[in-house]
């Protein structure tokens, strides 16, 4: 790439988003170097055995995807066309069996979470309301 395009194509991204991409980049390129694996192009079968390995680690579902986000970045920032990550029928199925064990087993962020309570605000540490302000109805 020109110094032109790449700076804009860098532009793209929020700085904590180009953050999370390089922790997932280190880390894929990582997995493939140890399974003695060639990272670039992107391939399906690599990314299922990655995405397997983060949710072996305790990764939630939502986390994989972010990780998958930045290794896609880093193919396109090599110049190949886009993987089209969302299309690899294989790749979908494996985050989708992911998300259904991790939902098994409680550990999915989208688990029923209870309401708060005038107990939980009465010992609530924020000091700039006080719970005779609040109307319940």
């Amino acid at each position: 790439m020109g110094r032109a395009v790449e700076f804009y194509f860098q532009q793209e991204l929020a700085d904590n988003t180009k953050k999370a991409y390089a922790s997932a980049q280190k880390k894929y390129l990582s997995f493939c170097t140890d399974k003695h694996l060639h990272p670039l192009p992107v391939k399906e079968h690599i990314l299922c055995r990655f995405a397997a390995r983060l949710a072996e680690e305790g990764l939630a579902n939502s986390s994989i995807k972010c990780y998958l986000a930045g290794v896609r970045q880093l193919h396109l920032a090599g110049g190949w066309k886009d993987p089209e990550i969302c299309q690899m029928a294989r790749l979908v199925q494996v985050l989708r069996g992911i998300k259904a064990v991790q939902a098994k087993r409680g550990d999915s962020i989208s688990r029923l979470r209870l309401p708060i309570t005038t107990d939980h605000l009465r010992h609530s540490t924020c000091k700039q309301f006080t719970l005779n302000s609040i109307i319940i109805k």
